[in-house]
Parts: structure tokens; sequence; C-alpha cells
């Protein structure tokens, strides 16, 4: 009894002082602290902050320190096909000389999970076919003498009722699909690394997939059909992800090499590759880099 007495002596306390606040007109000294508050700087400690505890609260402490270096001869779907030093780069850990694009991957993420799937469980699912969020992908593949092994996890896949993998997804948002015409080179090679580890590691061996281009402005969407193609995933995936490995394992610098100039304007490691504005050029990822 007495907890609860004191409990509504609170609420009734609370009550009133929150009354009487919004009788009592606020003074501009409290209006300028609100504005002194409300900054860039307070918005990035309070982000970094709530990420922070997220991942705690998640048991995901690891993602608030620095990366793990994988090994030589892992890869990652998302990651093949692109320019071999800049993966490195993000490899070895080396300082990042811009933040992430965060709001577009939270936008992605939440039209990808808000729009997408429920498109793809509300009207493309039937009776026989169902989605599944994600599957993970983990395989080893021998290539040249060498043994590559790719690691990640999928988009939405279709499956089947025994949950065997009918029709992989990979999902992108962009600014804009007007004229995307055909699906780009790197993210046929992330979606046949799906339809390659879905064929190891389950019963059934898919060798179809769609890529699915969503605007993030308009929400227009493009599909693509992408059949499995032997020779593009030998002798162009493989064939990339076995040169990385070979670049990991002899220690030495790949070359800067991406397939359009425009990505160097982007990239988190321009500076230190030498397509910035410093005098550096082909620094280690270890190297120290000053940019002020």
């Amino acid at each position: 009894m007495d907890v609860y007495l004191g409990t509504l002596t609170r609420m009734v306390t609370d009550d009133s002082r929150n009354s009487k606040s919004e009788d009592t007109p606020v003074d501009g000294d409290s209006v300028s602290q609100l504005l002194k508050d409300m900054t860039t700087v307070r918005f990035k400690e309070w982000y970094q902050n709530r990420e922070f505890r997220q991942n705690i609260r998640d048991g995901k402490p690891y993602f608030n320190g620095p990366s793990s270096v994988p090994p030589s001869e892992r890869h990652s779907p998302s990651k093949l096909l692109q320019c071999h030093r800049k993966i490195y780069y993000g490899q070895e850990n080396a300082p990042e000389e811009q933040d992430d694009a965060e709001g577009i991957l939270w936008t992605g993420r939440r039209i990808e999970e808000d729009v997408v799937l429920p498109f793809l469980q509300d009207v493309i699912s039937t009776d026989q076919t169902f989605v599944r969020n994600s599957m993970w992908i983990d395989f080893d593949v021998e290539i040249q003498g060498n043994e590559v092994r790719i690691k990640g996890v999928t988009d939405p896949v279709l499956v089947d009722e025994e949950s065997e993998p009918l029709l992989p997804t990979e999902i992108k948002t962009t600014s804009s699909i007007e004229y995307k015409d055909s699906p780009d080179r790197r993210h046929r090679a992330q979606l046949h690394a799906y339809m390659a580890g879905l064929s190891v590691e389950q019963d059934r061996n898919p060798t179809e997939g769609v890529l699915i281009y969503i605007s993030r402005d308009t929400f227009e969407m493009k599909v693509f059909h992408v059949e499995f193609d032997t020779k593009f995933w030998n002798e162009t995936v493989l064939s990339w992800a076995n040169t990385h490995t070979e670049y990991r394992l002899s220690d030495n610098l790949p070359p800067a090499q991406p397939e359009a100039d425009w990505e160097c304007e982007y990239c988190s490691y321009r500076e230190r590759c030498g397509k910035g504005d410093t005098p550096y050029a082909d620094m280690s990822p270890k190297a120290f880099v000053r940019l002020c």
C-alpha cells in the first residue's frame, strides 16, 4: 500500500508540475538554451551514444570497436568486383576520411523491410511459395591453386514449403531508376554469389535470381531477371576474388582500378590513395595521413 501511495503521490506531483509548466510562459533564457543545445555536434554525440548502447543491448558490442581483419581468402558478396585498393584499405582498417552514408544505408534498410519485403510477401508469394528475410552463405571455392571463401547473408529469398531456396533477390535503392536499363556488374556478381552459395548450403540448386532496383525518391521499381552465368562466375567473379586474395597474401598494395572515375570522388580513402587534393599517394593502410 505504501508503495502504491508513493507512486500515486509522484503521479499527482508530476501532473501538477506538468499542468503548471503549461500555464507558465517560457522566458527568453529558456529558449536560448534550447537553441544552444540544438546543434550538429550535440546531435552527432547523441546518435553515436545511442548506437553504442544499442549494440550492447543487441549483444553486438564488437560493433563499437574496430572491425577484425578478415582472413586473406575470405570475401563478402557485397564487395565483389569493387576497386581492389578500396576494399584492401577497408579490410585492413585504414582510417576513413569521411563519414559513412548512414542516411542512405538506413533508408535502404527501411525500404527493403517496410516496402519490398511486404510486396514480395503479399503479392508475389503463393500458397506453395514463401519469403525468407535472408539466408546465410558460407562456402569455399578452389581457383588457380588458391582457395577463396565467400561468406555473407542474402537479401529476401523466395522459398518452397521446405524453406529451400527458389529465387534469391538482391535489393538496391538508388536516387533514380530512369536510365537503369541493365543490372550493374557488381550487383550481378553479388547475386551470383548468393546462387552459388545457396547451391552449396541447401539441397536445391537455384540458377535464377532477381535484381530489384527501387527509387528512394519515387518508390518506382525495376526488376531484372538474372540467370547464373558460369563463365561470368568463373572468369570474372572468382578471378577477381583470387586476385584480391593474392594481394592480401603478398601484403602488396593493390592497384586503384575502380570501374568508374566518379567512384574515386566518393571513396573514403581518396587522399590516402592519391586521388584527392593532398600530396599523398599510394599510402599503406597504416600510414599516417594528415588531412588538416
